[in-house]
């Protein structure tokens, strides 16, 4: 007997905890950690021994990071999110998102979502975000 419908969602990636436990050891300052489960995806990955194995720990940072994570789930996971949590949405829009830099169509006022007007009538007093 199957189950109605089709479409399957990702609850749990493992490639996703490794990202989280990297970027939490580069927090702690325990850069070799860091490094250590950031070379764990990228082994799986096929990435080349000396691409990996040369990599020095300095090179570790927060934008690897969210460069790796770009990489790892590319369309599994809110990208948005990862951005806003890390304080870079604005930034890494500017540099990396060519219609960002082509319209200059990015502000504070995009560090919070709109909120849906059928939330906004069920609750007195509560207004729209700014900008929105």
């Amino acid at each position: 007997m199957g189950w109605p419908g089709s479409r399957e969602d990702v609850i749990f990636r493992l490639s996703d905890t490794y990202l989280l436990s990297s970027r939490a050891n580069l927090g702690a300052g325990n850069f070799d950690m860091a490094l250590n489960r950031i070379n764990t995806l990228r082994r799986r990955a096929a990435v080349t021994p000396s691409e990996r194995d040369n990599m020095e720990v300095s090179t570790v940072d927060l934008d690897f990071i969210l460069d790796e994570r770009a990489r790892e789930l590319l369309g599994e996971h809110d990208r948005w999110f990862d951005l806003k949590r890390t304080g870079k949405l604005i930034d890494r829009a500017k540099e990396y998102n060519i219609f960002v830099t082509k319209y200059n169509n990015i502000g504070n006022m995009h560090l919070l979502r709109p909120i849906p007007q059928d939330e906004i009538n069920k609750v007195d007093g509560l207004t729209q975000n700014t900008g929105y």
